[in-house]
């Protein structure tokens, strides 16, 4: 059996640490790892372990940061038609 190089758990610290890196709130953190903002909250305030497949996720998140920013659907702009620019400035 072929072993991996990753914690089987992690901490509320290295959920803090990692979330403060990537410069996120608890709420968009919670998007990026697929879980529920209480539950990021539960792991930043309980001091156990963390286990699971978020363990891997932190582990690749931590060496390749900029994963998360190639990840992000960007916001979408929508183009302002000349009548509604007009109504805005009446």
């Amino acid at each position: 059996m072929t072993g991996y190089a990753v914690k089987h758990s992690i901490r509320a610290e290295d959920i803090r640490i990692l979330r403060k890196k990537l410069k996120l709130t608890q709420k968009d953190f919670a998007k990026l790892v697929n879980v529920s903002q209480k539950t990021i909250e539960r792991w930043e305030s309980e001091n156990r372990d963390i286990t699971g497949p978020v363990t891997t996720l932190v582990h690749i998140l931590n060496e390749y940061p900029q994963i998360e920013e190639n990840l992000r659907v960007p916001e979408k702009e929508y183009p302002r038609s000349e009548e509604h620019t007009s109504e805005l400035q009446s």
